[in-house]
Formats: structure tokens, C-alpha cells, sequence
């Protein structure tokens, strides 16, 4: 579901997360809410770039997010605590994506801020630059998503990597924090959409 807009950077010198200090893993629980701009760069299993689009997103700790993708195909993501919306503008369509699963709950534990759900859906190591968190499921289809963070804890850049071999990285710029109103993730088909 929304888990394909994650990416990460590989990090080199993993260690045990430690809440000692001013960890990676704090600084990423620092913030509440921010929006930025995204390029985000799709990879196939040879390695080749398939896909490159860009957008806007928007967090707000614990439940929320909204993942634009502007272009080359437009299409929206309304992450909330109870699923996902899909809504491709292009296609007129719309899908609900339900979080009743353990991988699509581990996506959303990513963002939750809550570090005793990311403790029980992934191994969490981090470095100076960032976090890596692999997934504890054995099923899982992602095999690592990696975070390199500002020195304010914001992302930077993402990289997901899947057991298929795919691999989808993401550049974030023009960061802003924020407070954003639950209303802002609502979505509601327009009229003329077809539900999925």
C-alpha cells in the first residue's frame, strides 16, 4: 500500500539502537508534524530506473499522512489509523486499502512516533546519518527501509528495498514543520470517481 513511497539510504556502521545521547532514533521522534516536496526514483530488479515522479507529502504524528504525486501521473495517498486511500486522478478511480495486516500496520508504525510499535514489528539500528528497520515478519515482502535524517531528525531520504529485488528511493526537500488538522488527510471520492 502506501509502503511504496518509502525508501531508504543503505547505512554503513549499524549499531543496537541506544536512547543514550541525542540517538538518530530520537531525533526521528522528535518532530510532530512537517511537509516537504519529494523526488521519488522507482527501481526494477536489475537495478534500472523504471520510474522517476515528483509531489508533496505531509506527516502528522501519530496516524496521518497525505503522499501527492504530481507528476508524471497524478494520483493521492490519505494514510489514516484506519487505512489507506488511493485515489488516482488520472484514472477517475479510488481504492480503500484497509491496515488489517502486520505489513501494512508496520508501515504505519514507521510514522507513528510510538517506538514500542516500530520495537515490535522491526530490528531497529541506527548510525550517526540515519535508521534502518528490518522487518521481524518472515513474510514481510520488504526486506529493509532505510532513513537518513537532517540533524533535526527530519527525513532526508528514503529507501526501500523488497525481497523481489525492487527498490524505490525518495529525496525530500523543503521541509516545514507544522501542526496539521485531521481534516487535511479526509478523503472523499469526487463526484464521477470510480470505487475500487
Amino acid at each position: 500500500m502506501w509502503i511504496r513511497f518509502l525508501g531508504a539510504v543503505v547505512v554503513s556502521g549499524l549499531t543496537q539502537v541506544s536512547l543514550a545521547g541525542e540517538s538518530a532514533l530520537e531525533r526521528w521522534l522528535s518532530w510532530d508534524g512537517l511537509q516537504g516536496t519529494f523526488t521519488q526514483y522507482e527501481y526494477d530488479a536489475n537495478q534500472q530506473l523504471s520510474r522517476t515522479s515528483q509531489g508533496e507529502m505531509t506527516l502528522q504524528r501519530p496516524n496521518f499522512a497525505l503522499w501527492r504525486i504530481l507528476e508524471p501521473d497524478p494520483q493521492s495517498f490519505y494514510a489514516s489509523a484506519t487505512g489507506v486511500w488511493h485515489h488516482d486522478t488520472w484514472l477517475e478511480t479510488a481504492r480503500f486499502h484497509a491496515l488489517d495486516s502486520d505489513g501494512e500496520q508496520a508501515t504505519v508504525a514507521l510514522f507513528s512516533g510510538d517506538i514500542e510499535r516500530l520495537r515490535q514489528r522491526y530490528l531497529v539500528q541506527e548510525s550517526e546519518g540515519g535508521l534502518q528497520f528490518t522487518p521481524l515478519a518472515q513474510d514481510s515482502q520488504i526486506e529493509s527501509i532505510a532513513i537518513r535524517l537532517t540533524k533535526a531528525g527530519y527525513p532526508e531520504r528514503l529507501e526501500l528495498r523488497t525481497t523481489l529485488g525492487h527498490r524505490t528511493v525518495i529525496d525530500i526537500e523543503n521541509i516545514t514543520l507544522g501542526e496539521f488538522s485531521s481534516e487535511l488527510f479526509d478523503f472523499t471520492p469526487p463526484p464521477g470517481t470510480e470505487i475500487q
